[in-house]
């Protein structure tokens, strides 16, 4: 499947040459991810020859799902990467093998958790300003028939379907969700202050403190909008806010009903920073 041939280094490379490192980021939908990816760019890690937010594409633009891979195929990639001089992985769609990835010692892992009622809310705010989606209440935006980060359990069904458990009683998602949660070398919830910057001094990193992908206004939404042709944007956002914006506070107890296993993970996070 990959080309795992390693080139042989010069002897003198072999002297001075740091030992080969892919830092592999398990990236949440609007859980700081943008920000961290934009970090590794700023500090000189090397991205997919092809890539889109740090996810591999194809030469076709489509992202290759390094995600379904089995342990064997990651091991593979891990090699393509290292022959690449690749130093910098995203997997936003789906999830991978961690307890594997965390036996490899070329391979540093990293995610970061966000409270799931405050991910949805941004994810909300962020597709409402942006016209990712049709104005509508939030009980109408989730859950989605699709969407994966706009449907129930997000954190725990992405965590389970990388260790294959994909269609399985509470149990045993939960299970499988947290096992491979452990077996990321660093984890952390969005808000500790101090997170990002024990993650930069892991890593080697300079913390820029960029902070990507922020919700835009109100009025930049509209005129972002307005650049493609919806002229009727600010009308039905100022409506929306006005009408429903109240209706958040309201939703979130139906949303809790329907994530159990999200808080439970979410809440019992063992932060490794």
């Amino acid at each position: 499947m990959w080309q795992t041939r390693r080139q042989t280094p010069l002897m003198h490379d072999t002297l001075t040459a740091k030992p080969y490192r892919l830092v592999w980021f398990q990236h949440f939908h609007k859980a700081g991810g943008s920000s961290v990816i934009a970090e590794a760019g700023l500090n000189g890690e090397r991205f997919y020859p092809r890539h889109y937010n740090g996810n591999p594409v194809d030469e076709n633009g489509w992202e290759i799902p390094i995600w379904r891979m089995d342990e064997a195929e990651q091991r593979a990639f891990v090699d393509h990467c290292e022959t690449l001089g690749v130093t910098f992985v995203a997997t936003e769609w789906g999830s991978q093998i961690y307890p594997a990835l965390r036996d490899d010692p070329r391979v540093f892992s990293l995610t970061f958790l966000r409270d799931p009622w405050d991910r949805l809310v941004s994810n909300y705010r962020y597709a409402m300003a942006r016209g990712n989606a049709p104005a509508t209440p939030i009980d109408q935006f989730f859950p989605h028939h699709s969407l994966m980060f706009r449907q129930p359990e997000y954190y725990t069904r992405m965590l389970a379907g990388g260790l294959g458990v994909c269609k399985a009683g509470d149990a045993a998602l939960a299970a499988a969700a947290g096992e491979a949660l452990a077996a990321i070398d660093f984890r952390a919830d969005l808000y500790n202050k101090n997170a990002f910057q024990a993650l930069c001094h892991r890593l080697g990193w300079t913390n820029h403190a960029v902070v990507s992908n922020k919700t835009p206004g109100l009025a930049m939404g509209a005129l972002q909008q307005a650049a493609r042709g919806d002229f009727g944007f600010l009308y039905r956002n100022i409506k929306l806010r006005s009408e429903q914006w109240n209706g958040i506070k309201a939703f979130r107890p139906r949303f809790e009903e329907m994530n159990p296993l999200d808080r439970a993970l979410f809440d019992g996070l063992e932060e490794s920073c």
